[in-house]
């Protein structure tokens, strides 16, 4: 199957009928993979994530194999069952409290703003953001007025946490009592403000309305929002 990055992911059996995934791509998605072939190794004896099994880069293309993780994803039980939400908005955020209280100096990867607002710069400049996906409340922006709304919201005092990128619903695994099996997609992995994961998965909350978003934020232990931080990140995810 193809991702959505533009890689394509293929699911393989073992000699001895172990599921492993191989990722295989090309390119921005080989150095994707790359960034995530390191990242899983790092992580790999601190939070439940796949074990790599072999990775491979040459003349700009990349390989990654590794175990598959039991369990679904948290849309993929949502979509089975949506009476698991608020279980599920629980084990992601006890998740990603672990997540965020590991050692910042023990992580040696940079996800904070100024990388990422240059990459996303990058993107604007190369044609690569779709505007047609933004979100709703974003429905008619150019990317250019995108770029300029996440510059205008750029300026406050980050925390500093080791974050996961992209946590959505579709980058946790979870067992159907709701017991994390592991984390995935980690290509983006690195410090940052928590609010780069915490939008996204606000954002995500959305779909299944505020009742969902306020219960997300108590499990996360946020009493009051930031909200410039948040629009910042949410703005800055749209160009990605």
């Amino acid at each position: 199957m193809v991702g959505e990055s533009g890689g394509a992911v293929f699911r393989l059996r073992d000699a001895d009928g172990d599921d492993l995934y191989l990722k295989f791509g090309t390119g921005a998605v080989a150095e994707a993979i790359a960034d995530e072939a390191v990242r899983l190794r790092w992580l790999a004896t601190r939070l439940p994530c796949p074990e790599t099994r072999a990775f491979v880069a040459q003349r700009g293309a990349a390989w990654l194999l590794t175990t598959a993780l039991p369990g679904k994803t948290g849309d993929a039980w949502l979509e089975h069952d949506p009476a698991m939400l608020p279980q599920i908005i629980t084990a992601f955020a006890a998740f990603l409290r672990r997540l965020h209280a590991l050692p910042v100096a023990e992580c040696p990867f940079d996800s904070g703003r100024t990388l990422r607002l240059a990459a996303a710069r990058r993107n604007v400049a190369t044609g690569l953001v779709d505007a047609d996906d933004f979100d709703d409340d974003h429905a008619g922006w150019s990317a250019a007025e995108m770029l300029a709304e996440t510059e205008r919201l750029a300026e406050f005092a980050p925390q500093r946490v080791v974050t996961h990128g992209d946590f959505s619903l579709g980058n946790l695994l979870l067992t159907e009592d709701c017991q994390v099996t592991g984390v995935i997609d980690l290509d983006r992995l690195g410090t940052a403000d928590p609010y780069q994961d915490i939008a996204i998965f606000w954002q995500n909350m959305a779909d299944f309305g505020g009742a969902a978003q306020a219960q997300f934020l108590a499990d996360m232990g946020i009493e009051r929002v930031d909200a410039q931080r948040l629009a910042f990140h949410r703005c800055l995810d749209e160009l990605f």
